[in-house]
């Protein structure tokens, strides 16, 4: 595991690997404006745009990470993004600022979006992201919560063993804090518990103008210190 790099070669591919491995996602299927067609799958431009935006954005900040082979190519294969108790403020050193100023002309001038959502199915999931967000930091000392946003494993290495890897590193890094996460879907809440997590809350996402049945959030908690007591 290392730092995800400001190198455009690095960010396109953990772009590549972050859209191909939630394409079937329940909640990226559930959010799309039309199930039948095509999604982040296709890679269309667009969404790399988009994708690549998030990842300059996260690298600068020291949130996102990437999982690399051990042999001579170094090829990237997974990704996630943790994001700790307090940021880190690299803006204060001058080395960082033509990165930031790429960030602020994403932000504030190009302003890529995300080509396949329903722009209210997102504004329901932010929603409730941000409801259990609020309530969760209340329950913990201030600047004591980690918040791991995404674990995403390139598809053709599924089974490898990249995804114990990322999680080891996340463990490992987080030590005694607590943590939390957002399980988009249910077959994956098995794998988060092998690692400390544990469901506290479920949240039914629901466009009541939606033929198609809801999907589900898996709030979970990895909390070292109340499994001791």
């Amino acid at each position: 595991m290392s730092k995800l790099t400001k190198n455009y070669g690095s960010i396109k591919t953990a772009a590549e690997i972050i859209s191909l491995s939630f394409a079937s996602d329940p909640l990226i299927r559930w959010l799309s404006r039309d199930r039948s067609g095509p999604g982040w799958e296709t890679l269309t431009p667009t969404l790399q745009q988009w994708q690549e935006a998030r990842l300059r954005e996260y690298a600068v900040r020291g949130i996102a990470m990437e999982a690399v082979t051990m042999d001579d190519t170094h090829r990237s294969v997974g990704s996630c993004f943790l994001f700790p108790p307090r940021p880190v403020y690299r803006w204060l050193n001058p080395l960082w600022w033509p990165s930031y100023l790429r960030v602020l002309w994403d932000e504030w001038w190009v302003q890529p979006t995300e080509p396949f959502c329903l722009e209210k199915r997102i504004g329901i999931m932010m929603e409730s992201h941000n409801d259990f967000e609020e309530r969760i930091k209340k329950k913990y000392p201030p600047n004591s919560l980690y918040y791991l946003e995404i674990a995403a494993v390139r598809p053709d290495t599924q089974g490898m063993g990249v995804g114990k890897t990322i999680m080891q590193w996340v463990v490992q890094k987080i030590g005694d804090y607590p943590c939390y996460i957002e399980c988009t879907d249910r077959n994956n809440v098995a794998f988060y518990v092998k690692y400390g997590f544990e469901v506290v809350e479920e949240k039914k996402l629901v466009d009541e103008e939606d033929a198609m049945p809801p999907t589900t959030l898996f709030y979970m908690i990895r909390d070292k210190l109340a499994l001791k007591k």
